[in-house]
Parts: C-alpha cells; structure tokens; sequence
C-alpha cells in the first residue's frame, strides 16, 4: 500500500517492476541457450559424434550432455 499512495512510491515501484522483468529475460536467454545446447548436443549424437566432443562443441560438462542423452531414450 505504501508504494501506491506515498510520494515516490511509483517510481520505486516501477524501478522494482523493471528489475524483475529483466531477470526474468536474462532467466529465458539462459534457458533457451541451454535448450538449444541440448538439441545440439542430441543432434550431434545422432550423427555419432562422441560424447565427450559434444560437450567441448556445446561447451557444456560431459556428464550434462550424458544426461542429457539418457533423458532423450
């Protein structure tokens, strides 16, 4: 109540507001990133590339791109 009806408080809460939505687009840069590592890294298995040269092409750890191929089965 007090940031709708005191001097200011719009501001701050808008300030509040902004911050928030920009951890939320950063929260889906980095998951989509990752999601598109993943369809990589399944694509590139696929192909019959080694694990551990998904990994350094994905530049993610081995033992994430392992389940990451485990999960896909």
């Amino acid at each position: 109540r007090f940031l709708k009806t005191e001097e200011g408080g719009r501001e701050i809460m808008c300030e509040i507001m902004e911050k928030i939505r920009e951890e939320g687009r950063k929260e889906g840069r980095k998951s989509g990133f990752l999601e598109s590592s993943r369809k990589t890294a399944l694509n590139l298995n696929r192909m019959g590339m080694p694990e551990e040269t998904i990994a350094r092409a994905v530049e993610e750890d081995v033992t994430v791109v392992r389940q990451w191929l485990k999960s896909a089965k």
